[in-house]
């Protein structure tokens, strides 16, 4: 229950389904948390020169009529982490996200054998054509040569993570 606050709280431990659109996150703040892309990307080549080391972090959910999202973000050493691109599209071919997916990493000198955190469901098999067992979306990009891992599908312990990064911390300093 303690893990439960504000909105989160009144919807699934009291019940109350009222208006929640937006309000999972109620402390994020456009102008704290975002940034213009250029002033994060120089920011972060400052950093490399520095020598700082980053942890590259990408993810990946599948969907059709839903969009499809790619992020790929960056993790300094003060766990500062910054998502530098991606796309959320809806109806594209896997061949042509797993096109996209090798263009960013170019763009931003990722190694192409990354692995990317994915929706665990993407690695079940799924009925096709005449009740025929499909490969799966998992399988389907590695032929692409794009690497995918199961994620942590759990939603709670995502979102108390989220806001961990979202609520701001007294002596966090922020590399802006």
């Amino acid at each position: 229950e303690a893990s439960y606050t504000g909105q989160m709280r009144e919807r699934f431990l009291l019940g109350k389904w009222g208006a929640y659109e937006g309000l999972v996150f109620p402390m994020f703040d456009e102008q704290k948390h975002c940034v213009d892309q250029r002033l994060m990307l120089n920011t972060i080549q400052r950093k490399r020169d520095d020598h700082v080391k980053f942890t590259v972090v990408e993810g990946y959910d599948y969907g059709i009529a839903a969009p499809s999202c790619y992020l790929l973000g960056l993790v300094d050493e003060q766990r500062n982490v910054f998502v530098i691109d991606g796309f959320y599209e809806k109806e594209m071919q896997i061949a042509d996200q797993a096109e996209k997916i090798r263009l960013i990493r170019e763009k931003h000198n990722i190694p192409h054998d990354n692995a990317i955190l994915a929706d665990p469901d993407l690695f079940r098999r799924k009925p096709g054509q005449h009740g025929q067992l499909s490969t799966t979306i998992a399988g389907q990009f590695r032929d692409e040569d794009i690497i995918l891992i199961r994620g942590d599908n759990a939603v709670i312990p995502g979102i108390t993570k989220i806001r961990q990064y979202l609520t701001p911390q007294q002596f966090h300093i922020n590399p802006f």
